[in-house]
């Protein structure tokens, strides 16, 4: 409650704007370390259709093998 006299007008409420310095990602790991990390855009909803699409779309894209591929180089040298 703000004190104010009767004559003078109403306190002004504080707008609310959506803040742009808020990221989402998606990470991909296995017992090796991280395979695929992936920027959600905005305003989007991340539920199971959402993890299918980035799953078959890195999985046909190669990806996720090539990632292994190297940490696995990485871990016989």
């Amino acid at each position: 409650m703000v004190w104010k006299r009767s004559l003078s007008p109403p306190p002004k409420k504080a707008r609310i704007s959506k803040s742009a310095k808020k990221f989402m990602f998606i990470f991909f790991m296995d017992s090796a370390g991280m395979l695929l990390q992936h920027a959600v855009p905005a305003d989007s909803t991340v539920n199971a259709a959402y993890y299918q699409k980035i799953m078959f779309q890195t999985y046909h894209s190669g990806h996720i093998y090539r990632s292994c591929a190297r940490t696995f180089r990485t871990a016989l040298v």
